[in-house]
């Protein structure tokens, strides 16, 4: 939840912002249209835990939006007064403000805030963490009737690439003696939507846990790792956190993407090599060398292989997107069906120039696509063939694939980013200095 409420607007920020800054006009910024919006009850205007009429204070709605060129953040309230003249905003701390979380962590990272100062409007972004550290300036406005606008460029201002907020109108009556500020927040339990309300991403997960995000993919830190080696990631559907899971088992969860337990007692030579998500993003599984399945939080089990004798140990496994089944794949090609995942062919008995190492259902469940490590891509069920690296030459080899749009999205160990759809590229690590060789990539689209 993006919530904290950090008062008051104008000491919070103006007494060592305006210092540094103020003198400074406001810069020309081309920013977003606002692509998330929430609506707010009338009349829950409150001081302290009272609830008081104060139209002035009572946000109607607000949003937000962001994209390469700037974001901007805008509040609605029943009545606007004008800031430049409104003894209200002139001679008190009232003003706006949006609190965000850049990685959907519950931790605020940055406050966005529109206050009158030295005669003008302002709009600043401070560091959340370090309040209240001046961050850069943004251009801030008002229509003259009913919204307040803080619009801020990328070009000087944070990258908002995928976050979530949360809005704050403080109005301080200052004929009121001692001073007397009504507020009113939106929404008024939790953050709003992640912003933009369409996202596409993707992360790249090294060997030694580094997480690489692209697009809409918010920016985790290094896992940390105690004495092994990252095996394999997945991402929550809606882009908003993602876990690793080593070779013993151990999980690692970022943003929204919560803990559901982990480290299961495997046997002697056997290893965890793929977790997969459930649809609704509160739980996983664990499969492992062996063909053993682990479930955790609201993912069932639906059979596993602990009972037969393979040729080739599993190397990658996946999920279906109704959550009740899911596909596992040996290294040989052979594949593995579960619950509502359907045996369309595999690879099994098949000469391959290089193992399988990847698989990914369509999006109606009735096929899949499986890549090996030469880049070759091998099509089943309703699915259809994009295109494959199989025959070119590559830097490393593949290993990993999964669903991206109307196609798939295939990974070699050297960071290489290869898209077989009508996304659009967002990047890949493909000629870059690595500390450690690519083992994974998960994807979302919203």
């Amino acid at each position: 939840m993006v919530g904290g409420i950090v008062k008051p607007v104008r000491s919070l920020v103006a007494a060592v912002v305006c210092a540094l800054v103020c003198v400074v006009p406001s810069a020309t910024v081309v920013a977003a249209t606002p692509s998330v919006s929430v609506t707010d009850p009338t009349g829950d205007v409150k001081h302290g835990n009272t609830i008081v009429a104060q139209p002035a204070a009572d946000i109607v709605s607000a949003s937000s939006g962001a994209d390469t060129h700037g974001s901007v953040f805008t509040v609605t309230v029943q009545a606007v007064n004008n800031p430049l003249t409104d003894p209200n905003w002139v001679h008190s701390d009232t003003g706006v403000k949006w609190t965000i979380d850049v990685n959907y962590d519950s931790h605020v990272d940055y406050v966005a805030s529109l206050y009158l100062a030295n005669g003008s409007l302002q709009a600043k972004i401070v560091d959340g963490a370090l309040l209240p550290k001046f961050v850069c300036s943004g251009t801030a406005g008002y229509d003259g009737t009913s919204t307040y606008t803080a619009s801020f460029p990328s070009s000087s201002c944070p990258h908002l690439q995928s976050y979530q907020w949360r809005a704050e109108m403080d109005y301080d009556l200052a004929s009121s003696s001692p001073p007397n500020v009504v507020t009113d927040v939106a929404p008024d339990v939790t953050g709003a939507p992640p912003t933009p309300a369409h996202r596409t991403g993707y992360w790249m997960l090294g060997g030694d846990g580094t997480l690489y995000d692209f697009g809409n993919a918010p920016h985790y830190g290094p896992v940390p790792l105690h004495g092994t080696f990252a095996a394999a990631l997945t991402a929550r559907p809606d882009g908003t956190g993602v876990w690793v899971v080593d070779y013993r088992g151990d999980v690692f969860a970022y943003g929204q993407a919560t803990y559901q337990g982990g480290g299961p007692a495997l046997r002697p030579g056997e290893l965890v090599t793929t977790i997969s998500a459930t649809p609704s993003g509160h739980g996983y599984w664990l499969f492992t060398t062996l063909g053993r399945v682990f479930s955790y939080g609201d993912a069932k089990p639906h059979g596993d292989l602990s009972h037969l004798a393979l040729f080739g140990p599993i190397i990658a496994s996946v999920g279906m997107r109704d959550g009740n089944g899911y596909y596992m794949v040996g290294s040989d090609g052979g594949i593995f069906a579960f619950g509502s995942a359907r045996f369309y062919g595999s690879m099994g008995g098949h000469r391959l120039d290089g193992r399988i190492v990847g698989i990914s259902p369509t999006l109606t469940g009735h096929g899949y696509w499986l890549v090996g490590q030469d880049g070759g891509v091998f099509s089943f069920g309703d699915t259809k063939f994009r295109g494959s690296m199989g025959g070119k030459p590559l830097w490393q080899p593949m290993n990993g694939l999964v669903a991206f749009g109307d196609g798939y999205l295939m990974v070699a160990s050297d960071g290489g980013v290869f898209d077989f759809s009508s996304k659009p590229f967002l990047g890949s690590l493909g000629g870059h200095k690595l500390s450690g060789p690519i083992i994974g990539i998960t994807a979302f689209t919203t």
